[in-house]
Formats: structure tokens, C-alpha cells, sequence
């Protein structure tokens, strides 16, 4: 395995990165996804070459690009724009939206949800650096 190193993933055009958060409630069986849409985001990654050969070959054919199967150093999103609910079950959206309007993160973990897991994706045109120590 090669050595690993700095690299910076950022979006080069608006509104093309989004994090979508897997929300569970273990007492009830209800799961959600909630998808936000941000304006910029850069996240930091510690990639082997193998990885940041994946990652720009997936750029320049078009395929849009997933932080969670690497390791993160650093990530800043910047700017959310969008913030779409989504379940199976349609009076869960509804449910859950109700409690987001009222009490935003709070409220869901009041209401025994908590966030199991996340993935950030970039979309469209980006780029990736690697940082010079």
C-alpha cells in the first residue's frame, strides 16, 4: 500500500454538494434521511494515490463523488440552501418535519432520533489538490 497524503476536494460551481444524514429511532423502528444541498463545501482527505487516481477519474467522467469510504481530515460545508426530508412512510415526513420547523435537531433527539450515520457527495465540476506541507 503507498504512502497516503493531503489531498483537497472542493466544488468549483454552487449547489453541488450535499450531506445527507440516516436518522433512527430504536424504540419505535422509524428511520428518515434528511438531504441538505450546500452551496461550497472542501473537505480534507488522507488518500494513497490509488484513491486519488479513483476519485479524479470519477471527476472527469462525469461521476459524482462520496467522502464516506475515505479517511477525513478536515471538512467544512458552507452555505446550506436545501434541506429535503425523506422516509417510506409519507406521515413520517410529515412528522418529522413538524418537529424540525418547531425544534429543529433538538426536537428529534427529544423524540428519540439520532443521527446513525452521514455522507457528504460532490456533484459536477470539482477538483482535487493535493496540499503542499
Amino acid at each position: 500500500m503507498s504512502e497516503k497524503k493531503l489531498y483537497v476536494l472542493k466544488n468549483l460551481t454552487k449547489k453541488n454538494v450535499y450531506c445527507t444524514e440516516f436518522w433512527v429511532n430504536p424504540e419505535t423502528d422509524e428511520s428518515f434521511k434528511i438531504e441538505e444541498m450546500f452551496r461550497w463545501g472542501e473537505t480534507t482527505l488522507s488518500l494513497t494515490d490509488e484513491e486519488a487516481a479513483e476519485i479524479r477519474s470519477d471527476l472527469e467522467n462525469g461521476f459524482p463523488v462520496s467522502t464516506y469510504e475515505y479517511e477525513i481530515e478536515d471538512q467544512h460545508l458552507d452555505d446550506g440552501c436545501a434541506l429535503d426530508f425523506y422516509a417510506e412512510d409519507e406521515l413520517l415526513v410529515e412528522k418529522v418535519e413538524e418537529i424540525f420547523d418547531n425544534y429543529t435537531y433538538s426536537g428529534l433527539e427529544e423524540e428519540g432520533f439520532f443521527c446513525d450515520d452521514a455522507e457528504v457527495m460532490y456533484h459536477g465540476e470539482c477538483e482535487l489538490e493535493e496540499v503542499n506541507e
